[in-house]
C-alpha cells in the first residue's frame, strides 16, 4: 500500500501518514513486548505480556487496504470495506488464541490498537485515501505477492529478543513461561 501511494504524485503525502501510523503500531508492539521480555513486566492476573502483533498489524491493515481497494467508491460501500476488514482482523486475532499463542488480553488489546489506528486514519483521511481507477490493479499486486508472503516469518522474536537481552539488566530474557511459573 505504501509503494503504491508513493508512486502516485496525489497521495504521497498519505503514504508518508500511512507509513507513520504503521511504524507507530508496530513500535507499540515491539515496545510492549520489549518491556516484558527485558525486565519481566506484565499483568500476570490477564497473563498480558505484550500487544498481539498480528491482531495489531491485521486490524490496521485489512481494514485500510479494503477501503483503498474500494477507489472512490460511495461512502456506503467504504463503510462496507472498513467492516469488512475489521471481520478478517478479527479473524486473525481469533486464530492468535485457537492456535494458543497469545492471552485473550494480548488478542484483545492488539486488536483494539490497531482497529483505533486504522478507524482513525480512515476517518480523517478516508476520502483521499483512493487509488481511483486503478484500485483493481492494487487487488491484483496483494493476489500476486500473497503466495510468496504466505507462511513466511519475519523474525521478530529472534529480534525483540537480542534487544531484550541488551535491556536487561543481568542479561535475562523473560518468556511466558517463567512468567507462569514464578509468582509474586
Amino acid at each position: 500500500m505504501l509503494l503504491w501511494l508513493w508512486a502516485l504524485p496525489d497521495s504521497r503525502g498519505l503514504a508518508w501518514r500511512w507509513a507513520a501510523l504503521f511504524v507507530a503500531v508496530a513500535g507499540l508492539v515491539a515496545g510492549s513486548k520489549l518491556v516484558f521480555m527485558a525486565w519481566g513486566w506484565g499483568i500476570r492476573r490477564l497473563d498480558f505480556i505484550g500487544l498481539s502483533g498480528h491482531s495489531a498489524m491485521a486490524a490496521l491493515v485489512w481494514p485500510s487496504l479494503f477501503v483503498l481497494a474500494c477507489g472512490s467508491a460511495p461512502r456506503f460501500w467504504r463503510g462496507m470495506a472498513t467492516a469488512s476488514g475489521l471481520l478478517v482482523a478479527l479473524l486473525v486475532a481469533v486464530s492468535r488464541l485457537v492456535l494458543h499463542v497469545h492471552s485473550t488480553a494480548e488478542v484483545v488489546a492488539g486488536f483494539v490498537v490497531g482497529a483505533t489506528a486504522a478507524l482513525l486514519f480512515l476517518l480523517r483521511h478516508g476520502e483521499r485515501w483512493q487509488l481511483g481507477r486503478q484500485g483493481w490493479l492494487l487487488a491484483i499486486a496483494v493476489a500476486l505477492v500473497l503466495p510468496f508472503v504466505y507462511g513466511h516469518r519475519f523474525p521478530s522474536e529472534r529480534l525483540l529478543r537480542f534487544v531484550a537481552q541488551g535491556l536487561s539488566l543481568d542479561n535475562t530474557v523473560y518468556t511466558r513461561r517463567y512468567f507462569r511459573e514464578h509468582g509474586d
